[in-house]
């Protein structure tokens, strides 16, 4: 609103400047009123109507005149032939258009008509002559100084609400950043500062939903590293029994099982101690890659097939053909893939 208001006075001090400087021109003489000729005509009216001669002389300043017979023969005068046909209408039926104003002087068989301007025009005829009217200036300075006061006060409006938003690009910027602690400064605009209160309430917002997840995940993580470490005991148990069970006289049925059971627990075994890298590592993204022979890749998906088969009391019908063919893959991923 103060922007509007200072340029609106801007603007209207603008004309009042042009209007005083246009009245000090007049009154020191350099420049003509717009009536100034009219003023003149009426004062010569009476010498023309009376002489027994038009001369160059009883003619106004800023006027051109022509003189005409009584059937329209032009007499004398310096008017431009282009308004003469004009002029003539003027005198006969008072008809008149255009940027000229006319005066016609009835005299005894004879026409005398004027033509003169009712603008502003310069006392040096070599200004007339040569120059714009005083009034066209005024109205392009006019539009230069209209121009001016638009376009400075805009870019000085424009840097200080740019200085005055800063602090709001600086506290998105910090969020972005994903800086919650940084301290919030004033615009010294209500609009702006009420823009950054509610940037600090999301802030904060942000702020606490992030520390709730993160105990949250933080608590998940624990969890995960209990279970690990729960299932870690009795499996070591399990393999141990399997191991001392392997020692004693078995059938072959029965050692078969014993080496499912260790194979089995190896694998179990395996998957804790990933389970707790991750939870200390915080990263599920880290795969290690292996090149190994698919021959043997097969043969550990084969035998740990067995094993699963041989619970269920089922048959499985495996067919392979043998391959020196290597290949790089995440093993433990893979394999638990096939198997799943």
């Amino acid at each position: 609103m103060r922007y509007v208001l200072v340029m609106l006075g801007s603007l209207v001090g603008l004309v009042i400047v042009a209007y005083l400087l246009l009245y000090l021109l007049i009154s020191v003489g350099c420049i003509y009123p717009a009536n100034y000729a009219e003023q003149k005509i009426n004062e010569a009216y009476d010498t023309i109507l009376r002489a027994d001669k038009v001369t160059a002389e009883m003619i106004p300043a800023l006027c051109d005149y022509v003189i005409f017979s009584e059937n329209g023969e032009k007499i004398g005068g310096d008017l431009s032939e282009q308004y003469e046909q004009i002029a003539w209408n003027v005198a006969k039926y008072g008809n008149a258009s255009g940027k000229y104003f006319y005066k016609v002087i009835v005299r005894e068989n004879e026409y005398v008509v004027l033509q003169y301007r009712l603008t502003p025009q310069y006392h040096s005829a070599f200004l007339r002559e040569h120059f714009i009217g005083p009034q066209n200036v005024m109205s392009i300075m006019s539009v230069i100084g209209a121009v001016a006061i638009i376009i400075i006060p805009s870019i000085r409006f424009g840097k200080r609400i740019k200085k005055q938003m800063q602090p709001v690009l600086d506290a998105i910027r910090q969020i972005k950043d994903q800086n919650l602690e940084y301290e919030t400064s004033c615009s010294g605009i209500k609009e702006f500062d009420d823009c950054l209160s509610a940037i600090d309430d999301m802030r904060d917002a942000l702020r606490e939903s992030l520390e709730k997840q993160w105990k949250t995940e933080q608590e998940k993580k624990q969890q995960m590293s209990a279970l690990a470490h729960d299932i870690k005991t009795p499996l070591t148990i399990v393999r141990g029994n399997a191991e001392l069970l392997s020692e004693t006289e078995l059938t072959t049925e029965q050692k078969n099982n014993i080496t499912y059971v260790l194979n089995g627990t190896t694998q179990i075994q395996s998957y804790v101690k990933q389970l707790i890298d991750v939870t200390k590592s915080w990263n599920c993204s880290d795969v290690t890659y292996t090149t190994v022979r698919l021959e043997d890749f097969f043969a550990d998906i084969k035998e740990q097939a067995l094993g699963l088969v041989e619970i269920y009391h089922q048959k499985i019908d495996w067919k392979a053909g043998q391959s020196d063919k290597k290949v790089t893959i995440a093993y433990d991923p893979m394999f638990r893939a096939v198997m799943n």
